[in-house]
């Protein structure tokens, strides 16, 4: 093989080599963009559940007790009856707390009727500007056209000026001269009148665009003082009181809430209750209860009348069945420096099968938002005290948005309550 042949066959091996140890070369240092997962941003329910394990109890005694303090109005069992649940066992004087949920349903109905009328009045003030815009077009427009006609003014009398003083200069009579003098003052008139007419529109034209300022200060300022999240938040909180108000109400009628026989009461017709410790009445529950121990750290989440839904080691999982709690022990267990609080919950529905000491596993539901803006809780990311999630902008890069989340519940979703719209996706993980 020819000397030259040789050299060029090595070149092009040698070419090749170079070309594939630079792209491996550029595969291994290429800067690859990042992968996202997004999340889109829905409505749904959000739910926050607590999970216990318990068990089956018999003859449980339950402590009654009015959540508001007051003076005994009227007690209707005596110790040994049997009672139902959902009887009212006693009540309490409600004069007052009528009268509180009096004052807050009259401060809702006030509430309303002022973010309605703030409306009413917002689409006056819009009215009132678009009659103001109107008004400043009509004066711009009449002004123009006394302008124009003070001009054709002003262009007549030069025209019949001129004339006159033409035919002065070839006929200079006392009689002309007059004439002349007259077409003269007549023509400085016209363009002192033009002059008058210009500063008049000015000033009119300023009039009606000061109006108009003023009436669009007044939307701003009205806008700013009385947006829609302010005036929805003052109504959503004068509803909130009336609410509690009227449970305030309800709490004055102590409802038993088991089957069972009212073991003991210890307070009488006209006595003050809360003034003094002890519970009002003891009750010994005739049906199969549930008891299980709550760690300290989910206690605050529970409320008296919780629901909960259970299953049992003893049948099938997928079987659930309905209960309510109905008391929360105050005095605290410790074992192995861990605090629990015994808790009661009566079963909604009675079955057969229900035995005593049974294990049972609950989730008792401590809150719940409907129809909600919600995301995974992983996407949101804290800086400092802000709380912030990322999205992708235009460019394809993470932007930066500050949220203000409310419920976080099960399954890690988390309420939105600003900061975000249903529809936009937010990141949730990035791979590089």
């Amino acid at each position: 093989m020819p000397q030259k042949k040789k050299y060029v066959i090595w070149s092009v091996v040698a070419v090749l080599f170079l070309s594939f140890i630079g792209l491996i070369f550029y595969s291994l240092t290429e800067e690859k963009a990042p992968e996202y997962t997004l999340a889109t941003v829905e409505r749904g329910d959000i739910v926050q559940t607590v999970s216990v394990t318990g068990s089956l109890v018999d003859q449980q005694e339950i402590y009654a007790d009015f959540e508001t303090g007051g003076r005994v109005e009227e007690v209707f069992f005596k110790e040994g009856q049997r009672i139902v649940r959902g009887e009212i066992l006693a009540t309490l004087d409600d004069e007052n707390l009528a009268l509180l949920r009096d004052q807050a349903e009259a401060n809702f109905k006030k509430a309303k009727a002022e973010n309605e009328g703030n409306d009413e009045n917002l689409r006056e003030l819009e009215d009132e500007s678009d009659r103001a815009e109107e008004l400043l077009d009509q004066t711009k427009e009449l002004n123009d056209q006394k302008l124009e006609e003070a001009e054709k003014t002003i262009k007549n009398a030069e025209e019949y000026y001129d004339a006159v003083k033409d035919y002065y200069e070839e006929n200079k009579t006392a009689q002309n001269k007059i004439t002349l003098t007259s077409a003269e003052n007549s023509l400085r008139s016209a363009k002192e009148a033009k002059k008058t007419l210009e500063k008049q529109s000015e000033l009119n034209e300023i009039s009606a665009e000061n109006n108009l300022k003023a009436i669009k200060s007044k939307i701003e300022t009205f806008e700013s003082d009385s947006s829609d999240a302010s005036r929805d938040a003052f109504l959503e909180s004068a509803k909130k009181n009336l609410e509690l108000a009227e449970n305030n109400l309800k709490k004055s009628a102590l409802v038993s809430p088991v089957n069972g026989t009212v073991a003991t009461i210890n307070f009488k017709k006209g006595e003050v209750w809360g003034a003094t410790a002890g519970h009002f009445a003891k009750i010994i529950g005739s049906e199969l209860m549930i008891e299980a121990q709550i760690p300290e750290s989910d206690v605050p989440k529970l409320k008296k009348g919780a629901e909960a839904e259970f299953s049992l080691d003893a049948l099938s999982e997928n079987e659930k069945f309905k209960a309510r709690l109905v008391e929360v022990n105050p005095a605290g267990t410790s074992i192995q420096d861990v605090v629990s609080y015994k808790t009661t919950f009566v079963t909604e529905s009675s079955d057969d099968r229900f035995k005593p000491d049974m294990t049972v596993n609950l989730d008792i539901l401590t809150d719940k938002k409907i129809d909600a803006l919600r995301i995974p809780l992983r996407a949101v990311k804290m800086d400092g005290d802000l709380k912030y999630v990322e999205i992708l902008n235009s460019e394809n890069r993470p932007e930066k948005r500050e949220v203000v989340t409310g419920l976080e519940g099960d399954e890690g979703l988390v309420e939105i309550k600003s900061g975000l719209n249903e529809g936009e996706k937010v990141i949730t993980l990035k791979k590089e």
